[in-house]
């Protein structure tokens, strides 16, 4: 569950985190999806970018219930 807390509080901060110049969302996920730094720093958020975090937050959900 604690997996789970984690990547809903780095997909919430995302925007801070760029404003810092960091990105604490997992690498090899964004790569799978195709989503860059770019993607995530764009004021409009591109199809890929929503299919991913869609896919994230499904996963966390699952975590949470299952456990």
């Amino acid at each position: 569950m604690g997996e789970a807390f984690q990547l809903t509080n780095f997909i919430r901060d995302t925007a801070e985190d760029l404003a810092r110049d960091r990105v604490y969302l997992p690498a090899q996920d964004r790569r799978r999806f195709g989503v860059t730094r770019t993607d995530l720093a764009s004021t409009g958020t591109a199809h890929h970018v929503r299919y991913w975090l869609r896919s994230r937050s499904s996963a966390t959900a699952s975590c949470t219930r299952t456990r």
